[in-house]
């Protein structure tokens, strides 16, 4: 407690103290209470009251600086030759510690001392590490994705059985953006404990089709159509050169697979666009399409 602090109990002490001795001998209980309560409140105004209106202005412009700060950091990084999936990461480091920067700077306007402060401080992070250990595993694993790369702000990735295109990567999690437009959010640890395809990370991609048709087909003929179809498609690459070739056999069909390289962004348009011109050509040429099947022949037995 200050010198300040010290001289105002004093003086306030005096003052009970002479309030009390006149009331006393008018033998008003009432008002000796309602005198001691006028300075007791008074008491507090004087001696708390600037510190604590002090700390409310510290705290209120410290969280806005603290928003302030944040939103200047990201346009900064846009500016800047800054990798776009560490824009959300590093906004919510930045303004974290300007919080935490304000809580220690209210604490000393309150007259807290900085090492209790601190101990308090260390005792709160070791409770809150307890009970939030996975979050705690979330940020990791967030740290780990921002260093390894394993996908980046605009990738389209598959994992957990869902799939979408990565719009932010955050302490904590990640979220994404799926195709039919909704918003998919996935902690950051399953990120980096399951299994996860990244089907936009290269230029380019190889479309595979496999085709059935009857075991009596020409395979030349149906190869030759293959490939015209993909030698001549605008979306398809000739570098790799596309191929065609018999996979395998099965009992009532044959696999004829064809593979071709395109863009990554185009990998879907040719994907639909060939399945539907390799069946009108099919159907031109007289190629039946197949399947498996079963064969079950009943046969009449005499029992005599």
């Amino acid at each position: 407690m200050d010198l300040v602090a010290i001289g105002s109990m004093i003086r306030y002490t005096e003052r009970i103290q002479g309030i009390t001795l006149i009331l006393s001998k008018r033998k008003d209980v009432s008002a000796l209470d309602n005198a001691f309560n006028n300075e007791w409140l008074l008491y507090l105004l004087q001696t708390y009251g600037p510190k604590i209106l002090a700390a409310l202005v510290v705290l209120i412009l410290g969280l806005w600086l603290s928003k302030l700060l944040g939103s200047l950091t990201v346009k900064v990084l846009k500016k800047g030759n800054i990798e776009p999936s560490l824009h959300a990461f590093i906004r919510s480091f930045v303004s974290i510690s300007t919080k935490i920067v304000v809580i220690v700077t209210v604490g000393s306007i309150l007259g807290l001392p900085m090492g209790t402060m601190i101990a308090a401080l260390g005792a709160a992070g070791a409770a809150i590490a307890l009970a939030v250990k996975d979050s705690l595993a979330n940020v990791a694993s967030g740290i780990l994705i921002l260093f390894t790369h394993p996908f980046r702000v605009g990738d389209y990735v598959e994992v957990e059985g869902s799939a979408g295109t990565v719009q932010e990567i955050q302490l904590l999690y990640t979220t994404f953006l799926t195709v039919d437009n909704r918003k998919l959010v996935i902690p950051n640890s399953h990120l980096t404990s399951d299994k996860l395809v990244n089907t936009t990370c290269e230029a380019t991609r190889r479309l595979d089709l496999a085709f059935l048709v009857g075991l009596d087909s020409d395979i030349d003929q149906v190869k030759s159509v293959l490939m015209e179809l993909m030698t001549s498609h605008p979306l398809a690459l000739q570098d790799p050169k596309p191929s065609a070739y018999v996979y395998e056999y099965t009992s009532s069909a044959i696999n004829i697979t064809m593979r071709v390289w395109t863009k990554t962004e185009d990998y879907w348009d040719l994907t639909y666009s060939m399945l539907e011109q390799v069946k009108h050509r099919f159907d031109e040429e007289k190629i039946r399409l197949s399947h498996d099947q079963l064969d079950v022949h009943v046969m009449d037995s005499k029992h005599g």
